[in-house]
């Protein structure tokens, strides 16, 4: 058991590793997308630009329906053909986003307060779904193989090629359309980038010659709960926001997005944990189901350690940062930013101190996933943003953007209670039998 337990530390340094690394990298070069786009385009332009990328993310989540986190699970776990997998995920995902991309387009024009070229560009960038599609299948694909050397480096090209965009877009003084075009044809670049990282990783790979309609029909029905998961993780992150766009104007939206987006890169480290725990997690608990009663007992021995330790080092991590986001927000925001983009630094402020609900639950949840209790995740996370879009939606009238922020941290320390309380149900209940 302490070899195992060695074992198991030592792999998770690995991933973790690699993929804080991958994290870093993409996310310096997200900082200069935004940096870019909130200087080049100003404070409506870059709240247009979050307006459209909330929207395309959230689309993103409904039409990836779950797939990537339930992909890397059974490749990790080695249960199934991976080939098959993958395709019928892919066929799965680009279905959905066909359906997706119609209904924006057909909606797009009643938007309340978009003008027209917003609305074409977001007609434009919800094409992005397409090659999204791909690159969420290529990245479970190396995430399960535990292969995040390849992973790091597709996450950090990925975010290279739509800095390259942006800042060619804003050199040529190009207007919303124009710039999500250019961002579109980076995601395609991508795309064809995660092809051939899968092959380095997979000498090979190819997908299944076709997706037999039972086996997506299959998918679906297994990937619901994750992808009800993924679509309220985001909608979490993404509801201050998109309330804001509508009820404050895209000055107050870019203000909010401004300090969201570095908030985002206090979470790097957080982030690289999680994503090295989950098949780390999966393969731990496929391991132990194999050796009986004994081997479950053993499995989930084994996965409350990691659990544990992944939860200390991120809450040590969580109040150093959020103290010193705190501390630093005035330069921070004027020296990303500029000084148009004041009242960012209080939301900076209050969005901070989200790390620690984030450290003190997200392991759990994803030990909870890797376990089959995903939909005990779901319930919380479903009252959780219930709960932010009742605070924004009464808060943001009176208080702005520091009342959008206010309503986000009042959610995550909801999620992060439940969650501690549904933990300590179920392992009472563990006991028991």
């Amino acid at each position: 058991m302490t070899s195992a337990r060695a074992g198991d530390g030592g792999a998770l340094a690995r991933n973790a590793t690699w993929l804080a690394v991958g994290r870093v990298g993409s996310h310096l070069f997200a900082v200069v997308l935004t940096v870019v786009l909130a200087r080049g385009m100003g404070t409506a332009g870059f709240g247009q630009y979050a307006f459209l990328s909330a929207v395309v993310v959230i689309g993103n989540v409904i039409t990836t329906f779950g797939t990537e986190s339930l992909l890397v699970r059974e490749i990790a776990a080695r249960r199934g053909d991976p080939a098959r997998l993958l395709t019928a995920a892919l066929v799965l995902q680009l279905t959905l986003s066909a359906a997706v991309v119609a209904f924006v387009a057909a909606g797009a024009g009643w938007l309340p307060g978009r003008t027209g070229p917003v609305v074409t560009a977001l007609r434009i960038y919800v094409l992005s779904l397409f090659p999204l599609a791909f690159n969420s299948v290529f990245s479970a694909a190396l995430r399960g193989w535990e292969r995040m050397d390849l992973y790091a480096s597709f996450n950090v090209v990925t975010s290279a090629l739509q800095a390259a965009a942006a800042l060619a877009a804003v050199r040529a003084r190009a207007g919303v359309p124009a710039l999500v075009l250019w961002l579109l044809l980076a995601q395609i670049a991508a795309a064809v980038l995660g092809r051939l990282l899968c092959g380095v990783a997979r000498p090979g790979f190819a997908f299944a010659g076709g997706a037999a309609p039972a086996a997506i029909t299959n998918l679906f029905q297994r990937a619901w709960p994750f992808a009800l998961l993924a679509g309220l993780a985001i909608v979490g992150q993404r509801i201050g926001v998109l309330l804001l766009g509508l009820l404050a104007g895209d000055a107050p939206a870019g203000w909010f997005a401004a300090a969201a987006r570095v908030v985002e890169g206090l979470k790097l480290v957080h982030y690289a944990f999680l994503g090295a725990l989950l098949p780390l997690a999966s393969r731990v608990v496929a391991q132990g189901a194999s050796g009986g009663d004994a081997g479950v007992q053993a499995a989930h021995q084994r996965l409350a350690g990691l659990v544990r330790r992944s939860r200390l080092v991120l809450l040590a991590l969580g109040v150093g940062a959020a103290v010193a986001a705190s501390a630093l927000a005035t330069p921070i925001v004027t020296l990303l930013y500029g000084s148009a983009y004041h009242p960012a630094i209080e939301a900076l402020r209050i969005l901070a101190w989200g790390l620690l609900p984030l450290a003190a639950t997200a392991p759990t949840s994803l030990a909870l996933v890797t376990t089959g209790h995903e939909r005990v995740v779901l319930r919380a996370a479903g009252a959780a943003v219930l709960v932010t879009t009742g605070l924004g939606l009464w808060l943001i009238p009176r208080l702005g953007v520091n009342g959008a922020c206010a309503a986000v941290l009042a959610g995550e320390a909801l999620l992060s209670a439940l969650l501690l309380f549904e933990t300590s149900r179920i392992a009472a209940s563990r006991r028991r039998e």
